[in-house]
């Protein structure tokens, strides 16, 4: 294994740039650090499905039994890993307390089309979840992780959503980035594609006109779409969404629950209906 030394080498300053968006955007290429994701890419570079450029590591994490075993696979695939003093990996690291090991990893973008081939290869219904200008990283990771956990063919983002690509999302995704197709959408787009592919399209929303969302029908094939904190799904997609549009029942005096958790609980209903029914 290759050992860099200095911070000011190019593959260091590479790793930096990607913390910012406009890094990522210009090199199309993401950083996923410590153990647990770092084996989640592996895991999906050797399946094909992603491509990891290179990674970082240092001694006293290649010094633990997890560590050497997450080198010897990277290595094994071929990976260029190279070890790193902890000056120059804290160079590279995205987080507030280094993890010790970091891949940088090939953003992957999804035609609208590939949700669809996963719902056809799995012969199911399609469940798609839409994010609408959900701003919060730490949400729109967490929600991944809940559509992937209900077994959703995929997920779509609109203008205004959080980087998938961003390390808070990335992290809080625990690694469903790698398994659950993303792709990102107009609202125009979305609308056709809704038609185009006959789903049902909901949508959360405080409405006089919403129904509970255990009374929709989400054994159809189902586009359920998740809005911005605080306004909410946008008024296009709430009138094309027509009489689907959903609320949950509370008790008590809250008002709202946090994006994240409205999922959850929409799509855990999506769940009940089509794998606990019986």
């Amino acid at each position: 294994m290759e050992r860099i030394e200095s911070p000011a080498n190019g593959k260091v300053k590479l790793a930096a740039s990607l913390a910012k968006s406009k890094g990522r955007q210009k090199e199309r290429a993401f950083v996923v650090e410590g153990a647990r994701l770092c084996e989640e890419a592996l895991k999906a570079a050797e399946k094909g499905d992603w491509s990891i450029r290179f990674g970082f590591i240092t001694a006293a994490q290649l010094a633990t039994e997890r560590g050497g075993a997450l080198a010897a696979k990277a290595l094994a695939q071929g990976l260029a890993l190279y070890e790193t003093p902890g000056n120059v990996y804290n160079k590279a690291a995205q987080v507030v307390s280094p993890q010790g090991v970091l891949f940088v990893v090939e953003c992957r973008r999804f035609a609208p089309d590939d949700l669809m081939s996963a719902c056809h290869d799995q012969k199911k219904a399609p469940l798609i979840a839409a994010l609408d200008g959900v701003q919060d990283p730490g949400n729109v990771g967490t929600i991944l992780r809940t559509a992937e956990a209900v077994g959703a063919t995929g997920a779509i983002l609109l203008p205004g959503t959080a980087d998938v690509f961003g390390e808070k999302t990335v992290r809080a995704s625990m690694g469903a980035i790698f398994r659950l197709p993303v792709a990102s959408l107009t609202v125009r787009e979305l609308v056709s594609f809704v038609r185009e592919h006959g789903l049902g399209l909901y949508a959360t929303a405080l409405d006089r006109n919403a129904r509970p969302h255990t009374s929709a029908d989400f054994e159809e094939p189902s586009l359920i779409v998740f809005g911005r904190e605080g306004s909410g799904v946008s008024k296009e997609i709430l009138a094309a969404a027509g009489t689907r549009k959903i609320f949950i029942p509370m008790a008590g005096e809250a008002e709202s629950f946090n994006v994240a958790q409205a999922c959850a609980i929409v799509l855990y209903e999506t769940f009940r209906q089509r794998r606990l029914k019986d």
